[in-house]
């Protein structure tokens, strides 16, 4: 298993980013990837989903994801990070979810009810980048 923190480096290269790519794989197998605005809070990402669309029924029935934060050449940097994901449908952690995307700049400015939206709670436990140290890090 990789590391399960962030560096400081890493860590303020995907707060100065709202834009990931989040990776699941439904009962079938078959890996499913969308784009995603998140927030990177408490050692976690948080993303919001609508409640029927694919990645959050993947989650619902295998609560496993990665998630890539990069940027595309000439940068060529990025952070992905795997790991388990729990699926939000309300209570407090669906308040937290809201409070943390909005803080970001990740979410809309009006809050979503139970039901019409779901949120994921992402821990990474293996932690991979490039080109995101500063030179005195590497």
């Amino acid at each position: 298993m990789g590391r399960r923190t962030l560096t400081e480096a890493e860590a303020a290269f995907v707060a100065a980013r709202k834009l990931g790519r989040v990776a699941t794989v439904g009962p079938g197998g078959m890996p499913h990837v969308v784009p995603v605005m998140y927030a990177y809070a408490e050692g976690a990402f948080w993303f919001s989903s609508d409640p029927g669309d694919r990645e959050a029924r993947d989650i619902g029935s295998n609560p496993r994801a990665a998630l890539v934060v990069d940027e595309p050449p000439p940068v060529k940097a990025g952070v992905t990070v795997r790991g388990p994901a729990t699926l939000i449908e309300d209570g407090p952690a669906f308040e937290k979810a809201q409070d943390h995307l909005q803080a970001a700049g990740a979410a809309g400015r009006t809050r979503r009810a139970p039901g019409e939206q779901v949120y994921v709670r992402l821990v990474p436990t293996d932690i991979a980048s490039w080109k995101v140290e500063p030179a005195n890090e590497a």
